[in-house]
């Protein structure tokens, strides 16, 4: 999430005119949950795991689990960025002429359900430039683990990005 979207902002201000990106794609993404008009249901779910810890001795603990071996310093990375302010005003990425779309993509079967309950808010924060796709059926690791559903996002984003 903050992620892409801080990476489209800097192209957005940078070259906004000559810009050859055509939008983002958000797989999953996880909304600013430290933004002042988070839903409280939203930051209530993302919440539910701490048992009294700090987001990071959260994100310390997760990260030594066996499964996320390879991974456990992206993990970390990736969960505290997500909840920390972001570093940018979300709803200012670009103006209304350079503004480029921005695809939000959550699996219908997503079990981290803050990111399902998220989503409505994000789209609703990057307001009528972003698209909200629910993929029934779908769970969270979708866009990793296949790679033909990725493609139509791409595909789909070039099309639009063309008109």
């Amino acid at each position: 999430g903050p992620s892409a979207l801080a990476v489209s902002n800097l192209f957005w201000r940078t070259s906004p005119a000559t810009s050859s990106l055509l939008g983002t794609i958000l797989t999953s993404a996880d909304c600013p949950y430290a933004h002042a008009q988070c839903p409280p249901e939203v930051t209530q779910e993302d919440e539910k795991d701490l048992n009294g810890r700090t987001h990071r001795e959260y994100a310390q603990e997760e990260s030594l689990k066996k499964f996320r071996r390879k991974s456990k310093a992206g993990f970390a990375n990736d969960y505290l960025l997500e909840r920390l302010p972001w570093g940018f005003e979300v709803q200012q990425t670009g103006t209304d002429e350079t503004r480029k779309p921005v695809h939000i993509y959550v699996g219908g079967e997503d079990d981290y359900l803050s990111i399902r309950l998220g989503a409505p808010f994000l789209k609703q924060i990057l307001g009528d430039s972003a698209t909200l796709e629910i993929l029934e059926g779908e769970d969270h690791f979708y866009a990793s683990r296949k790679p033909e559903v990725l493609a139509k996002m791409i595909l789909k984003m070039v099309d639009t990005g063309t008109k």
